[in-house]
């Protein structure tokens, strides 16, 4: 036998006690059975008879977190994330990859599947956050930094990622009174880069993201869109890439969508007008193109600057018409830019 005592000859149908060695960090968990076919009396007890066949038998006692063996615990926290990401997400040392490694392997909580599945899932979340924008290369409160939360440092009071303490002390997070995040809030020049994770969307209290003067390439992630809490996207001065998300345009509380001096292509979708809380938009400094919606004058906007674009056509927004709360409007409407946007007489287009 391994992990305990009761090793040695018995006759066929003689009683053995078997008993588990004890240890300081693991609770026993039960009686594995590698060969033969004995018959124990309570299978699940670290102190336990069996009865003996009449042939050799092989037992272990095994030791483990959370009532299961190591492996089993890992492979129910892989299925776990699996259910947010997809299993090919984990083929290859993707950022999905190290984050379920370092949570099942090196993680100190030592979280355990079924506990609090949804609270396990926004941990993994923000680790998989971590790798994706190569948190080991931040220059405040990576793993390593045993500076973070001093204050001096721009995350005071905070703890850096990937240490024991709950994920809503990690640096730029916030949390609700259920210890559900709220905010991801990073200073500007934080060396965040790599690309942002789809995960992000999951995160179902998500109210602010702001991920500002970084160094954020590829896509924005469709996957924002299931956060329906998000009020504030801040994104800007980044390299994003591609068009923006048709699927962001459905989210009912966004009141701030903030995405300049980015590499963004594409147009604005007419769908914009379902953004029925958006006040502040910044989309200058991009490479868009196409016409600006007339759906912009159905929502309640105040701020909007679409300046360093080639959008072309006449500008639907005017400062003081009817039914429209804009208050501070800019686009490329001078003679710098060969004004290819016409603003109406009187509007107070601020031109550029």
């Amino acid at each position: 036998m391994t992990g305990g005592n009761g090793n040695g000859r018995y006759r066929a149908g003689e009683t053995v006690t078997v008993v588990a060695n004890d240890s300081d960090e693991d609770e026993f968990v039960r009686w594995t059975i590698v060969s033969g076919n004995p018959n124990f009396s309570e299978i699940n007890s670290p102190v336990t008879t069996l009865t003996m066949p009449a042939e050799d038998v092989e037992i272990d006692a095994v030791f483990g977190a959370c009532g299961t063996t190591y492996q089993e615990r890992g492979e129910s926290l892989l299925a776990l994330f699996e259910e947010v990401s997809g299993g090919a997400a984990f083929q290859g040392r993707t950022a999905q990859f190290l984050a379920a490694d370092w949570l099942i392997n090196e993680d100190e909580l030592s979280l355990c599947p079924g506990e609090n599945d949804k609270k396990i899932i926004q941990r993994y979340i923000l680790v998989v956050f971590y790798f994706s924008t190569q948190g080991d290369d931040w220059i405040e409160c990576n793993r390593n930094d045993i500076t973070c939360g001093n204050n001096a440092n721009d995350f005071e009071g905070q703890s850096p990622y990937l240490s024991a303490n709950n994920e809503c002390e990690w640096a730029g997070s916030s949390c609700d009174p259920d210890k559900c995040i709220q905010s991801i809030i990073f200073e500007e020049e934080n060396n965040v880069n790599g690309i942002l994770p789809q995960e992000l969307g999951y995160l179902e209290g998500l109210q602010i993201i702001s991920l500002e003067t970084q160094l954020l390439g590829g896509r924005i992630p469709a996957n924002l869109s299931k956060a329906k809490r998000l009020r504030i996207i801040d994104f800007d001065f980044n390299a994003l890439t591609g068009s923006i998300p048709e699927e962001l345009y459905t989210l009912p509380s966004l009141e701030q969508l903030d995405l300049n001096n980015n590499k963004l292509t594409g147009s604005i979708s007419d769908n914009i007008e379902q953004l029925t809380s958006l006040i502040f938009i910044q989309l200058q400094n991009n490479e868009l193109t196409g016409t600006l919606p007339d759906g912009l004058i159905a929502i309640p906007l105040l701020v909007a600057e679409f300046q360093g674009n080639l959008f072309v056509g006449d500008m639907p927004l005017c400062i003081g018409a009817p039914g429209q709360t804009i208050g501070a409007l800019a686009t490329d409407c001078g003679s710098a830019s060969g004004s290819p946007i016409t603003c109406g007489e009187d509007c107070g287009c601020e031109c550029f």
